[in-house]
């Protein structure tokens, strides 16, 4: 499974990053989350998913 970011709900809050940086980065453009290619879904991929508090973070 993939990973994804909704951007349109995404508010930039940088928690998916501090807790999954080799999976998440905040863009240049809109400085909202991105997944990160190649990324894996691990422990702290995870967690991101279910802290995230708009829930904009899941999988394809």
């Amino acid at each position: 499974m993939a990973l994804r970011v909704d951007n349109n709900k995404c508010i930039g809050c940088n928690l998916c990053a501090s807790i999954a940086p080799d999976a998440f980065k905040l863009n240049d453009i809109n400085h909202r989350s991105e997944v990160i290619k190649g990324a894996q879904i691990t422990d702290s991929v995870k967690e991101a998913i279910q802290v995230c508090p708009v829930e904009a973070i899941g999988e394809n």
